[in-house]
């Protein structure tokens, strides 16, 4: 895994402690600062970075379809066309930025971190952490629980 310091401000949904693993934002194909990541969503994810995505999570077109509010056929379409539209695109980045999160919560284990996105937290009225990330107030919900937990505080 890769990690390298990136000085942000301290609320930054991105990283908490000064160290972000880039790996998956790389492994998307996306920049890793919040420039190269804003022109990335503005512009509109590609495709490939949709598939690149399905295998990261190793979850198949329609799991992550549900996990980010993107219809089947919506999906379909962007398939054929290239390209996601800002929306989308900015929920495929969320769902990233949440990623890398709870992959640094579970010390870099990605299968560890992906079972915890799918499972039903008490924290968050019984919703999976994955079942929030389709609105910016339910991602900071998840961020902020994942903050929590790192320094562990009980919720």
């Amino acid at each position: 895994m890769t990690q390298r310091y990136i000085p942000t401000p301290p609320d930054s949904d991105i990283q908490r402690s000064g160290i972000i693993s880039t790996a998956i934002l790389t492994e998307l194909g996306l920049g890793t600062s919040a420039q190269e990541l804003h022109q990335a969503v503005e512009s509109g994810l590609t495709w490939s970075t949709f598939q690149r995505l399905m295998n990261i999570v190793s979850h198949n077109k329609k799991q992550l379809s549900a996990i980010l509010h993107i219809p089947p056929a919506t999906l379909d379409r962007r398939a054929k066309g290239g390209r996601f539209n800002t929306e989308e695109s900015d929920r495929i980045v969320r769902y990233a930025k949440v990623l890398i999160a709870a992959e640094s919560l579970f010390e870099g284990d990605r299968a560890a971190a992906i079972l915890w996105l799918e499972t039903p937290a008490k924290a968050l009225g019984g919703k999976r952490p994955s079942d929030l990330i389709s609105t910016s107030v339910g991602t900071s919900a998840v961020l902020d629980l994942i903050g929590r937990i790192e320094h562990g505080i009980i919720t």
